[in-house]
């Protein structure tokens, strides 16, 4: 168990190294589908005009089929139903 313990931080590093690499925008997101975090791909496919910022509905960044489609996601993973594919989705602003 103590090795375990040990290890959190280096995983933890592992991960944020891995989050702010990501070629795909990606973002962390809470049970409601608020962003905690987002990486630094998804800024930029955001676009300037969107300031992607902690607390901002996920939903808000998609076209809306694929808004809603996120929230139906987020309540399949809570239910442990959740498949772990990715969702592709359109910007909700055509310029980003």
């Amino acid at each position: 168990m103590a090795e375990c313990r040990l290890q959190r931080p280096a995983v933890a590093e592992a991960f944020r190294l891995l989050f702010e690499a990501a070629p795909d925008g990606v973002a962390l997101l809470d049970a409601e589908g608020r962003i905690r975090a987002a990486n630094p791909a998804l800024h930029r496919l955001a676009g300037p005009a969107v300031a992607l910022r902690a607390g901002m509905p996920a939903a808000q960044l998609l076209a809306p089929p694929a808004g809603e489609a996120l929230a139906t996601r987020i309540a399949a993973a809570l239910a442990g139903l959740g498949e772990g594919a990715p969702l592709l989705a359109a910007p909700a602003d055509p310029a980003a």
